[in-house]
């Protein structure tokens, strides 16, 4: 039945927003993080949205599973980064619902570690400057507990 075609295997992303942004300049179709640094009952599952525009031609450019990772930080992501950012979740590209798209709900856990910039720019002098260890992580510290 098959002779005479070609196969090709699907690939894997394995961290994405896929179905969680739409438009990144429209917050209201933006759903990839929550407020709050530590979000650990958050399932990226139930934010995708199946009818997403970019899930057919993700799946046409042969990716055919993805793992939605909610609060990740990334080239298209404008949210809150919380320490805990939530649940990552795998997903079939193929579907109407999430039910039907749904390989596993809760996959991993996303954790941000936080970094300690000892690194400013000064835009007063267009120069680059370094901070004391001490002070960065002080700053760091005071940062995450507000």
């Amino acid at each position: 039945m098959g002779k005479g075609l070609q196969v090709y295997p699907g690939l894997f992303d394995p961290v994405t927003q896929m179905g969680l942004s739409e438009i990144g300049a429209v917050s209201a179709t933006v759903d990839s993080s929550e407020t709050g640094g530590y979000n650990p009952d958050v399932a990226a599952a139930t934010a995708v949205l199946p009818s997403s525009e970019h899930i057919p031609v993700t799946r046409a450019a042969g990716i055919t599973e993805v793992l939605a990772v909610p609060g990740s930080g990334g080239f298209d992501f404008s949210g809150n980064r919380g320490v805990i950012g939530g649940q990552a979740s795998a997903f079939n590209l193929a579907g109407w619902t999430m039910e039907d798209m749904q390989i596993k709900r809760s996959v991993a856990m996303v954790l941000n570690w936080p970094q300690i910039q000892t690194r400013t720019f000064d835009f007063a002098t267009f120069s680059r400057k370094e901070k004391p260890y001490a002070d960065a992580s002080r700053n760091t510290k005071n940062r995450l507990t507000s």
